[in-house]
C-alpha cells in the first residue's frame, strides 16, 4: 500500500486578505465556508479587507 505525501496538516495563524472588487460594488457579507462562519471586514471605496483566522488545510471565503 502506497501512502500519499501529506500525512498530517498543521494549522497556520491569521491570514490577512486585501483586495479590489468591481467599481460600485457593496459587499454585504464575507463567510468562511470550510470554517463555517461569517467573518468580521471592512470596505472603503473598492477595496474589501478581512483576516481569516485560521486555515487548517484550506479556506474559501464567499463575499457577498
Amino acid at each position: 500500500m502506497t501512502r500519499g505525501f501529506v500525512r498530517r496538516f498543521y494549522a497556520i495563524g491569521p491570514q490577512k486578505v486585501e483586495f479590489e472588487v468591481a467599481a460600485g460594488k457593496k459587499i454585504t457579507s464575507v463567510r468562511a465556508l470550510r470554517a463555517g462562519g461569517d467573518l468580521p471586514f471592512t470596505q472603503r471605496d473598492r477595496t474589501v479587507r478581512f483576516e481569516v483566522p485560521t486555515v487548517v488545510d484550506y479556506e474559501v471565503a464567499a463575499l457577498v
